[in-house]
């Protein structure tokens, strides 16, 4: 006696070896695939544009700092037309370094103090 198989899965819609269901994943990988691509070129250009407004900002915040260097440096060059060359573009030089340490100084970030109200009470429980 034989017994033949009963073979069904052809006729199944779930069958991952059905030809309509392997050009279904396919699709639908090649979507999500795009919307990857979408996503990733978003981002990049946001990314971009980010340092462009940043890059612009330094340029604009650079371009005051070299105003003030160029405006002391006129007056230290006033104030020096009666002395030798060299010691006025000393001064220049030095007025000049001066206006760029003033203005890092104002960018630099300020950190806030989260405890600053509460640094006695810590200190007190801790010394008890």
């Amino acid at each position: 006696m034989s017994f033949g198989k009963l073979n069904i899965l052809k006729h199944k819609s779930w069958n991952v070896w059905n030809r309509d269901n392997i050009e279904k994943v396919l699709k639908d990988e090649r979507l999500h695939r795009e919307d990857e691509e979408k996503k990733r070129k978003r981002a990049e250009e946001g990314e971009s544009e980010m340092r462009v407004r940043k890059l612009r900002e330094l340029k604009s915040a650079e371009s005051a700092s070299s105003s003030e260097i160029t405006a002391i440096s006129n007056r230290f060059h006033k104030a020096g037309e009666g002395e030798s060359e060299g010691t006025s573009s000393t001064a220049v030089v030095a007025a000049s370094s001066t206006a760029l340490v003033a203005t890092s100084e104002e960018t630099k970030p300020k950190f806030l103090n989260l405890f600053e109200g509460v640094e006695g009470v810590i200190d007190g429980a801790v010394g008890n």
